[in-house]
């Protein structure tokens, strides 16, 4: 970790409270208050009905072990069946935002496996790409 980037001092005193460097998930159902730290992601590539958007993240790109990603950016949506290159998403006819080329946040329901699915950690703060750390590690078989 870069301690110039501000990440070392605030990782520790995460693990004191979260047993993750992506608070979510398990700290959320804790009711600890951390956000989340880990995103995928996604662009909507159809809306073949009114009630329902493809997206361009599926089972190469989210495990599923631990139930399907939240949908961040769009409230009334729900990921609902996955196959490997798309997802789809019921969408809440009362909002219909998403549109073709929309880009969306989607929260893994298991993070490490997700992980085990990538190159780099991309890390954003303020909107704005601060640094890429390798995953070393990734799809790694000894």
């Amino acid at each position: 970790m870069d301690r110039g980037f501000g990440m070392q001092s605030s990782l520790e005193n995460a693990h004191k409270s979260c047993p993750s460097i992506f608070p979510g998930q398990p700290c959320r159902s804790r009711g600890e208050g951390w956000g989340e730290g880990l995103f995928v992601w996604a662009t909507v590539m159809s809306r073949p009905t009114a009630d329902r958007a493809i997206v361009d993240a599926g089972l190469k790109a989210l495990a599923f072990d631990s139930g399907p990603p939240l949908v961040c950016d769009e409230p009334a949506a729900t990921y609902e069946r996955a196959s490997d290159e798309h997802g789809r998403l019921a969408v809440s006819a009362a909002t219909n935002r998403l549109a073709l080329g929309d880009k969306i946040r989607l929260i893994p329901g298991h993070c490490d496996p997700t992980v085990n699915l990538y190159d780099w950690y991309v890390c954003i703060h303020n909107n704005r790409v601060e640094q890429l750390w390798p995953i070393t590690a990734r799809g790694a078989v000894y």
